[in-house]
């Protein structure tokens, strides 16, 4: 009966060390992806904020502009700024996620080209204020359209997006040498 009884506890603590060994790997595993879904989310929302700032930059600009509140020396600078931070934001888009083609820069540089080159902008450039005309209006109002649609675009693929490998492994000359 010793004999039963000592088979039976040793079997006991197999399957009593078999669970929290077990149960210690689920917790690892689940905290591991809990983090690691926590980083992949908070990079979504910083990129998700970033736009919407952006957007609110735009949103002002050209409700000053339209507005006639802002002289063309300001609107040079602001369109300057706004290009550092769109050329940053695209840099690191690019760098965490697979995303193909983002016209959020593009679409900064076909607006600065434009008001920069309109001649009401150029002979206007010394006064206090730039007043534009009826039609340069409605046409800075269609582009602010679409601004917010390729914002929005961005948004969406930011959040369907996948990321890029950032791994340590990338840098090895084996990883070089496949071509991947």
């Amino acid at each position: 009966m010793d004999t039963q009884l000592t088979s039976i506890n040793t079997s006991d603590v197999i399957n009593i060390i078999g669970i929290v060994i077990t149960s210690v790997i689920g917790i690892w595993i689940g905290t591991g992806v809990q983090k690691s879904l926590t980083k992949k989310r908070y990079l979504r929302d910083y990129f998700i904020g970033e736009l919407s700032a952006i957007r609110e930059e735009y949103r002002l600009l050209f409700s000053d502009i339209i507005f006639e509140k802002i002289d063309s020396k300001t609107i040079k600078d602001r369109l300057k700024i706004m290009s550092a931070r769109i050329s940053s934001f695209d840099k690191y888009l690019n760098t965490t996620f697979n995303i193909e083609d983002n016209q959020l820069k593009n679409e900064h540089s076909n607006f600065q080209q434009f008001i920069t080159g309109e001649d009401e902008f150029n002979q206007q450039y010394n006064n206090e204020i730039v007043r534009f005309s009826s039609s340069i209006k409605t046409e800075i109002l269609k582009r602010q359209s679409i601004f917010s649609d390729v914002i929005t675009q961005c948004t969406i693929d930011i959040n369907n997006a996948k990321y890029k490998c950032n791994c340590a492994c990338r840098k090895t000359k084996a990883y070089k040498k496949r071509g991947i």
